[in-house]
């Protein structure tokens, strides 16, 4: 008797202890969607909606100020637009995890240090507008930043990659400007006046940091246990450099890789891993990494919740 009821009570310990431990399973055959997953960790860009009758500035996150080029706005049928139109904005380095929902940092097989990175469409009744002169963006800077370039995305195909904008050296410059609005009092901002031509809807601001190379030793994420490509993404982030790029999967060894590095540096920063295996459960973790030095890692994360990654992206 004495024996059953011992072996009753290690039952009902061990039953206890099950209970409070929550053991987190991945869904192996659960497939995320990328691009909602990033829009919701980093944020869409906000909507902001003017009458460039009546004010030929508008006053966007950051500081950065957009003024129109007089009369010379048209929608896709070639007609002057007048009255409302909806603008759509984000600036994506600040926090510099926001680098994740932008097109890889790379021009011409060049690691470009991003110092400030845009998304900018301008719409009217949901239809694209045609602008038939250039738009002029100040952007503020507390210094004039040495082999500072502009840049635009190149589109060819499915392929994508930035280039540097025509005329990018002529149309830049740095220095102090009078911004004036018809709805709010003048604004004197020290930085960089940028005129980027129609059609471009992302803009970047960046120096050359090195040519991308072939690592001889390709850096290896081994996966947590049930996290694949199909439910997890992985994305190298720059320490010192803004520069960001997601990382392949082979799946025959069951790991995130690259073989990306730069000519002359390692470069110091962090691989963050993000799992997802329903539309509640989500896995994080990140881990230091040299690229050019370090070669098999390893992510020690935990089931988080999307908000508490949210907060953890900030922080980094």
């Amino acid at each position: 008797m004495k024996y059953l009821y011992l072996l009753s009570l290690l039952g009902l310990l061990m039953s206890s202890c099950y209970e409070d431990k929550e053991l987190f399973i991945p869904d192996q055959q659960y497939k995320i969607n990328n691009e909602l997953l990033i829009n919701s960790l980093v944020g869409e860009p906000e909507s902001f909606f003017v009458d460039i009758n009546n004010d030929p500035v508008v006053s966007l996150p950051g500081g950065i100020q957009l003024e129109w080029p007089e009369n010379k706005v048209r929608d896709i049928e070639g007609n002057v637009v007048a009255g409302t139109i909806r603008v759509e904005f984000k600036e994506y380095t600040q926090p510099r995890t926001g680098l994740m929902n932008c097109p890889e940092t790379r021009s011409n097989n060049q690691w470009i240090n991003s110092t400030k990175t845009i998304s900018l469409k301008i719409s009217n009744r949901d239809k694209p507008i045609q602008l038939t002169g250039p738009v002029t963006l100040y952007i503020p800077s507390k210094e004039n930043i040495e082999d500072i370039n502009v840049y635009n995305l190149s589109k060819e195909g499915n392929n994508t990659q930035w280039a540097l904008s025509p005329g990018s050296t002529e149309n830049m410059e740095y220095g102090n400007w009078l911004i004036n609005s018809n709805k709010s009092p003048a604004k004197e901002i020290s930085g960089y006046k940028i005129q980027t031509m129609p059609g471009q809807d992302w803009i970047m601001l960046g120096k050359p940091l090195g040519n991308k190379i072939g690592l001889e030793v390709k850096c290896t994420l081994n996966s947590p246990q049930g996290f694949n490509n199909s439910n997890a993404l992985a994305y190298f982030i720059g320490d010192q450099n803004n520069i960001v790029f997601k990382m392949d999967y082979d799946a025959v060894n069951r790991q995130f890789y690259t073989n990306s590095g730069v000519t002359g540096h390692n470069i110091q920063g962090k691989i963050i891993f993000i799992g997802q295996t329903s539309e509640e459960n989500y896995y994080f973790g990140t881990t230091n990494v040299v690229l050019g030095s370090d070669t098999n890692l390893k992510i020690n994360g935990t089931a988080m919740s999307l908000e508490s990654i949210k907060a953890a992206l900030k922080r980094l």
